[in-house]
């Protein structure tokens, strides 16, 4: 397919994929979480970014891991677009959302955007690994798996589990809250 080798897009694939996890939880785990504690002081926004670390896995498995077709490859196209309308929620109440911190920090801002790119790029190179006959309904055997783009995908699939885990488990744990309503967004 345009005149690209499949194990070579779906390696292009895992890259784009890698890139954006490893960048996601740099601004995830090390920016929201730890340094401006985003679960404490900005409730509204922590809830839509575990909306989309929910999400996250399912557009692995589904869309971009080119094993799906049918109805699970269209379910996981689903899943992209609710995950692409949370990401302009996000960006539409972020500025209310950070004014604790004096709005979004430009570096971080920055950060969002190459994020965004890395995702779209992800997102693109993905659906190219899935051939025109994986879009139909009627059964169809996927091309052949490339080993290291399924190890690193898989590895990635892993973590974004956890990464989904951990915030959820901010969002419900008991007391969450209660205590810090002053400081909710």
């Amino acid at each position: 397919m345009l005149g690209i080798e499949y194990g070579h897009l779906q390696l292009l694939t895992a890259v784009c994929t890698v890139c954006f996890a490893g960048l996601g939880a740099f601004d995830g785990l090390w920016l929201h979480l730890w340094r401006y504690r985003l679960h404490q002081r900005a409730r509204s926004e922590h809830r839509l970014h575990t909306v989309r670390a929910v999400l996250m896995p399912a557009q692995i498995l589904f869309f971009v891991m080119n094993s799906s077709t049918g109805f699970w490859l269209w379910l996981g196209t689903l899943v992209v677009l609710v995950d692409m309308a949370v990401v302009v929620w996000d960006a539409a109440i972020e500025r209310a959302s950070r004014s604790f911190q004096g709005g979004l920090p430009s570096g971080e801002a920055g950060l969002h955007q190459v994020l965004q790119s890395l995702h779209v790029a992800m997102l693109v190179c993905a659906a190219f690994t899935h051939p025109w006959a994986a879009w139909g309904f009627t059964p169809v055997v996927p091309p052949p798996t490339d080993p290291l783009a399924h190890l690193i995908l898989t590895g990635v699939l892993w973590g974004s589990l956890g990464y989904a885990a951990l915030h959820l488990w901010l969002c419900f744990r008991p007391g969450h809250g209660e205590t810090r309503s002053a400081l909710a967004a």
